[in-house]
């Protein structure tokens, strides 16, 4: 996806629609006041429709899902109210950054490839509430918290939603070739050339994959409505968004650890919030020094916390790609090795219809199995991404790595 440096080319796609405007930038955003506020409200309205309809007019990613999410959503409206951040201003949060915002200071330069600009740029509008405020505001770091729980919530919804989707192609695949398959095999039946037993079990597998098939259908359904709420989309607007069939491929490199850990200290929002809490506290006149405790214990904390996640989020992306690169690049492609030896064994008479449909089970559950490993990965990798962020709650990054009871099926084949 070609990324928006600017909010400049939002209004060129809104151009026909708005003719007067020039640019989309905190300046040229309207202001709440007297009789201008119908125009104006008017005139962003049409914007922000414009930039929904150019992401809505092309396969959905990641970032566009998010996008979404914070331009629609009615469950952010709240949040962004008690930040001071006005509905005008919702358009700008994911293109460009905070211009009170002191990006240097947070950063220091630092940079990571697992970083996005998208998300960069909305902490950068969330933190300019609370860092101007010099205080460590409750009602404040609640609605960062929320917004940060939604947003990458959405993230993650998107990642099921496409393995969700790959899975149903895969699993609507195996069921046409079940059934010719079967289809098959009762011919040869009709001929003598196949037993009973291999007609019955070719039916069954017709059966199991129908039913995998219909599951596979109701999750896949499921899974984009869970997007959908996340993104508050509805109606015919629900109905235009267009999933990618798959997810995107394995990164060729990982991201390795060093640095990751200074990376969270110096740019999570939690601990800027803390430090401005401490430098407003220190700057209190005729304090005892005693009130400086808390303060700093809560910087101490957060320290500790955000090494931690940082730490265990990276494992599991680590983990989870190595898993992932495995089942798809070694279970995958020795599963069709088999099936072609077995091809030769029955065309040599020396296998039956049975053992293809054996060995078509299981490059099902080799496929699947890769499908699910992939899915794993990018759930990780959005762990890390909020790891690094520091916004809302951290699920716990390793818990998809407990170690599986036998022959049990991952969520997504079900």
């Amino acid at each position: 996806m070609t990324r928006i440096s600017t909010c400049r080319n939002i209004f060129l796609v809104a151009a026909a629609l708005c003719s007067s405007c020039t640019a989309i930038s905190p300046a040229s955003i309207p202001a709440p006041a007297a009789g201008p506020v119908i125009e104006d409200a008017a005139r962003n309205a049409a914007v922000q429709q414009a930039r929904e309809n150019e992401l809505l007019e092309r396969p959905l990613t990641q970032d566009a899902a998010v996008e979404l999410a914070v331009l629609r959503s009615p469950a952010l409206t709240e949040y962004f109210a008690l930040l001071g951040i006005a509905p005008q201003q919702r358009l700008l949060l994911s293109h460009e950054p905070d211009p009170r915002y002191d990006a240097g200071r947070a950063l220091g330069g630092a940079e990571s490839k697992i970083e996005r600009p998208l998300t960069a740029n909305l902490s950068s509008w969330l933190a300019v509430p609370v860092l101007r405020a010099n205080a460590n505001t409750m009602l404040m770091t609640t609605a960062i918290a929320g917004i940060g729980d939604w947003t990458f919530s959405a993230r993650r919804a998107w990642v099921r939603a496409i393995a969700a989707r790959q899975t149903l192609h895969y699993a609507q695949d195996v069921m046409l070739a079940a059934e010719v398959s079967r289809n098959l095999t009762q011919r040869m039946r009709q001929l003598g050339s196949s037993s009973p037993i291999d007609t019955l079990r070719s039916q069954q597998f017709l059966d199991q994959s129908m039913a995998r098939s219909t599951r596979a259908q109701a999750h896949a359904m499921l899974e984009r409505e869970q997007l959908l709420q996340w993104m508050g989309l509805w109606g015919t607007e629900a109905e235009r968004v267009q999933l990618p069939d798959r997810l995107p491929d394995l990164p060729v490199s990982a991201l390795g650890p060093e640095g990751l850990e200074a990376l969270a200290l110096s740019q999570r929002l939690d601990a800027q919030i803390a430090r401005a809490a401490l430098v407003h506290d220190n700057n209190a006149a005729g304090e005892p020094a005693s009130a400086h405790v808390l303060p700093q214990a809560a910087l101490d904390q957060i320290g500790v916390r955000a090494r931690s996640e940082v730490r265990s989020s990276w494992i599991a992306y680590q983990a989870q790609l190595d898993l992932a690169r495995h089942a798809c690049e070694v279970g995958v492609p020795l599963a069709q090795r088999i099936t072609a030896e077995q091809i030769k064994r029955y065309n040599g008479m020396l296998a039956s219809v049975f053992d293809l449909i054996a060995d078509a089970a299981g490059s099902v559950r080799a496929v699947s199995e890769c499908v699910a490993a992939q899915a794993d990965f990018w759930l990780a990798e959005v762990d890390l991404q909020q790891a690094l962020a520091g916004i809302g709650r951290l699920p716990f990054a390793a818990g998809s790595l407990q170690p599986a009871p036998e022959n049990s099926a991952h969520p997504l084949v079900h």
